[in-house]
């Protein structure tokens, strides 16, 4: 698909009504940038439901200002870069090779606030996905003085595969889940074929080890090797217990607010996993624990 460019003249009357700071990186009325970011994916969690809950990564918001600033004088969303490349080229290049993706665009030359944005998000087709779909996101806008605009975009992403069944009989060792990208292989080694990857914070099952790589349950019932370098062993689905104090927060990372903290050997349900924390269960809501505290 082409892209076609505009004029500001007529931007304001091709745009979706939507805006929610004055400019990247800049202080919203409302508070920071990144209370703003939480702020949308909450909003958007408690449409979702806690079961289905979006998990904010900081590194998503970052690229999602750089594809927000590709948007600089278009008209609307599209599938492809003005270099006429695929927009998951940007992921791909960042970290982000082995993931489903879409974003949602909308563009505007006013502010509103959070709520509001959330509003105009769900009249996008993209984001009728969000109720079953996607599993990590980032928010993110830029402001173009040249058209005069406000570029608004949220990226969503989730594994391209679920690993997290084994067939009927089969036994697993240990959860585990990818700390980078990582190439998948036939057999245990590098010159074995490539069959497929792992996404960051991907979750495995691990059939067994030998020496440095994992025999891991793969499609179709079939098996696949990874190297433990770029695994990390962590506490199942289900109950785990703290092995140290530790805080619950708010979101998938150290700079998310503290919900609480559990005390060394308090039991805790870990609803799922966001790269090495794990969303639990938590009060009448759900809160996100590092996986290095559960066992």
């Amino acid at each position: 698909m082409k892209r076609t460019k505009i004029f500001s003249a007529v931007l304001a009357g091709l745009f979706l009504l939507l805006s929610f700071a004055p400019a990247a990186g800049a202080t919203t009325t409302n508070g920071s940038v990144f209370d703003y970011q939480k702020s949308v994916i909450s909003q958007t969690n408690r449409l979702r439901g806690s079961a289905n809950a979006l998990a904010l990564e900081t590194e998503l918001c970052t690229l999602a200002l750089e594809l927000a600033k590709l948007q600089d004088g278009y008209a609307g969303r599209d599938d492809y870069l003005p270099s006429g490349q695929a927009w998951t080229t940007l992921l791909r290049d960042n970290g982000y090779s082995y993931v489903e993706a879409t974003y949602v665009l909308v563009a505007t030359k006013s502010n509103l606030s959070s709520t509001q944005l959330v509003k105009e998000f769900k009249k996008s087709n993209e984001y009728a996905l969000l109720y079953n779909r996607y599993t990590r996101a980032g928010v993110n806008w830029y402001y173009s003085e040249a058209s005069q605009a406000y570029y608004y975009v949220m990226i969503l992403t989730r594994p391209v595969t679920s690993l997290t069944e084994v067939p009927e009989g089969s036994k697993y060792a240990y959860r585990a889940v990818s700390t980078v990208g990582v190439n998948v292989r036939s057999g245990p080694g590098t010159d074995f074929d490539i069959t497929g990857g792992l996404g960051k914070g991907q979750t495995v099952l691990v059939a067994s080890v030998s020496g440095k790589w994992a025999k891991i349950f793969w499609d179709n019932s079939a098996y696949a090797y990874v190297h433990t370098s770029y695994i990390k062993k962590v506490a199942d689905l289900g109950v785990a217990k703290a092995s140290a104090k530790v805080n619950v927060r708010e979101g998938a990372g150290t700079e998310f607010k503290i919900l609480g903290q559990l005390k060394r050997g308090e039991t805790v349900t870990i609803e799922c996993y966001s790269g090495s924390w794990a969303q639990v269960q938590w009060r009448n809501g759900i809160g996100y624990v590092s996986l290095d505290y559960l066992k």
